[in-house]
C-alpha cells in the first residue's frame, strides 16, 4: 500500500502497565487471543479494509508492537521493525465461515508481528470480518472498541483514500487512573473487598479428546429470549450477567454434582469503565475487574434461590475495583505473580480442580459498526480458552441477540462437554422463565452451534 507515514512521531517503546503484565503472567492458565467476528451481507472493499487495519496499527500504537520486554524496572512493548511488510490482513474464500473463523482464531499471533490481525472470509453471499487481538494489550471491552474503530476508519478511508488517522500518543489508562475516578463510596468498598479467596475443592471429572484442534460451541439466544431474561432479572434486582452465572453454575453442578458443603469457585470478569463517565477510559488496555466468587450450588434448589446466592457472592464486586491487589491496592509484581500462576496451573491440573470462567464483553454498539453503508447482520466476541481444562464462557450482545461463546482445545477438554454445558445453561434459563410465566412453553430453545472438532458423540 502507499499510505504515507503519520505526521506524529510514534515511539519505538511503549510502557507496559500492570494490566498487561498481569495478563502475561496468566499465560500458563489460558490462551492469550481475543477476537470479534462480524457477518455482513454483501461485499466490502478489500483494499479499503486492508488500509483501515493498517491505520489502526498506528492510530493505536501498542497494536503495532511485536515484543513485550519484561524487566524489573521499565517493562515495555517494542514496535515492529517493518509493519508494512507484516502479515496483518488476509482475504480467504470460504465455503464454511464458521469453521474457518474458528481456525483463524486458533492461530497464535506471530511473535514478530503486530498485536492485531484481521481476516476477511468471503463466502457466496456474505463477508465475515474476523479480528484477533493479543489479550496482553486488550481486554474484552477493548476488543469491542477496536471493532468500532475499524468500522469508523473503514468509512473514513472509503470516502477519502488520502485520510490518515492521527496516532493517539497519550499514556494508556491504568487501574490507578480508573481508581481515581471512583466515588468515595466505591473506593471504600474496594478497600473492604478481599483478595483471592480459598479455592473450591469441587472436582470435575473432565474428558479430553485426542486432537489438538480448537473446538467451539456457541449458544445464541434470540432477542425475545434476551429481553425475557433481562426483565426476569430486573424484577429480582439481578443483571443479565447474574442470570448467566447462575445458569452456568447450575448446568455444571448437574453435570458434576459436588459433594455436600462444597462451593464452586467461579472466576468472573467484567469491565468497570461503564461506572465512570470519562472519555479517556475508552481506550485499548486491560482494565477489566476480576472476581473469584464462592457460590454454593445445589441443583435441587430453585433457580431464583440460586440467583440470590450468586448475587450475594458477586455483589461486593459491583461497585469496586479489584485486580489481584494487596492490602494497599497495588497489583502484585509480575515476577511475583508469574510463578504463582504457573504453580496454580500445575496444581489445578493435578488435583482435577476447575474453575468456570465468565467474561461478559457487553453490548456491541450497532450505531458504530457501519462499514460505510454496510451494517453487520450478526456479531459476537470470541474469548480465551483455558489451558488447565474447564469451561470459559465469553458473552456479548448485538441487536439484542445474546451469544455465549465457549471454546477449548480438544487436548484440554472434549467438545461434547462444551455442548452439554451450553445446552444445560439454555435449559436452566428456559425453566426459570417458564415458571415465572415470562416465556411461553411453546417458545423454541436457544441455538447451540458447533464449529471445528469431531462429532461430540465420537471418542
Amino acid at each position: 500500500m502507499n499510505d504515507r507515514a503519520p505526521t506524529s512521531e510514534i515511539p519505538q517503546r511503549i510502557p507496559a502497565n500492570a494490566g498487561d503484565l498481569t495478563v502475561a503472567a496468566m499465560g500458563g492458565l489460558y490462551t492469550l487471543e481475543l477476537g470479534c467476528r462480524l457477518t455482513i451481507k454483501g461485499r466490502l472493499d478489500t483494499d479499503v479494509l486492508a488500509r483501515a487495519v493498517r491505520q489502526l496499527l498506528d492510530a493505536v500504537p501498542v497494536l503495532g508492537c511485536s515484543a513485550l520486554r519484561v524487566r524489573l524496572l521499565g517493562s515495555a512493548w517494542e514496535r515492529c521493525t517493518a509493519l508494512d511488510g507484516a502479515e496483518y490482513f488476509s482475504v480467504v474464500w470460504s465455503d464454511d465461515p464458521d469453521r474457518d473463523g474458528v481456525a483463524f482464531h486458533s492461530e497464535a499471533l506471530r511473535m514478530d508481528g503486530p498485536r492485531l490481525v484481521a481476516r476477511l472470509l468471503r463466502s457466496h453471499d456474505a463477508d465475515d470480518v474476523c479480528l484477533k487481538v493479543d489479550h496482553r494489550v486488550a481486554d474484552g471491552w477493548s476488543v469491542k472498541e477496536l471493532t468500532c474503530l475499524l468500522a469508523e476508519t473503514y468509512t473514513r478511508v472509503a470516502c477519502d483514500r488520502s485520510w490518515i488517522a492521527e496516532p493517539d500518543l497519550s499514556p494508556r489508562p491504568t487501574h490507578a487512573d480508573l481508581r481515581g475516578l471512583l466515588t468515595p463510596a466505591q473506593r471504600r468498598a474496594a478497600r473492604r473487598t478481599p483478595g483471592i479467596a480459598a479455592l473450591s475443592k469441587w472436582k470435575m471429572s473432565l474428558r479430553r479428546g485426542r486432537r489438538d484442534a480448537l473446538s467451539v460451541r456457541r449458544l445464541t439466544l434470540s432477542p425475545d429470549r434476551f429481553l425475557a431474561i433481562k426483565a426476569h432479572g430486573k424484577v429480582r434486582g439481578a443483571t443479565v450477567n447474574d442470570m448467566l452465572v447462575t445458569a452456568m453454575t447450575r448446568s455444571l453442578a448437574r453435570m458434576f454434582p459436588p459433594a455436600p458443603g462444597i462451593a464452586l469457585a467461579t472466576y468472573i470478569t467484567s469491565d468497570l469503565r461503564r461506572y465512570v463517565d470519562a472519555p479517556a477510559m475508552r481506550r485499548v488496555c486491560n482494565l477489566s475487574s476480576a472476581a473469584l466468587a464462592q457460590i454454593a450450588c445445589d441443583p435441587r434448589d430453585d433457580f431464583d434461590e440460586a440467583l440470590e446466592r450468586v448475587m450475594r457472592s458477586v455483589r461486593p464486586w459491583k461497585d469496586c475495583l479489584w485486580w489481584l491487589k494487596g492490602s494497599g491496592g497495588t497489583p502484585l509484581p509480575y515476577y511475583a505473580l508469574c510463578p504463582i500462576m504457573s504453580a496454580a496451573a500445575v496444581g489445578f491440573r493435578r488435583r482435577g480442580m476447575n474453575m468456570p470462567v465468565m467474561m461478559n464483553a457487553g453490548v456491541l454498539e450497532e450505531g458504530r459498526l457501519g462499514f460505510g453503508d454496510a451494517l453487520p447482520v450478526a456479531a459476537h466476541v470470541l474469548g480465551s480458552t483455558l489451558k488447565v481444562g474447564g469451561f470459559a464462557a465469553t458473552v456479548s450482545t448485538y441487536r439484542d441477540t445474546l451469544t455465549v461463546w465457549m471454546g477449548s482445545y480438544e487436548r484440554d477438554l472434549h467438545p461434547a462437554l462444551l455442548e452439554q454445558a451450553l445446552h444445560g445453561m439454555d435449559a436452566e434459563l428456559r425453566r426459570a422463565l417458564e415458571r415465572a410465566g415470562s416465556l411461553r412453553r411453546t417458545g423454541g430453545p436457544g441455538s447451540v452451534c458447533r464449529h471445528v472438532g469431531p462429532d461430540p458423540a465420537a471418542g
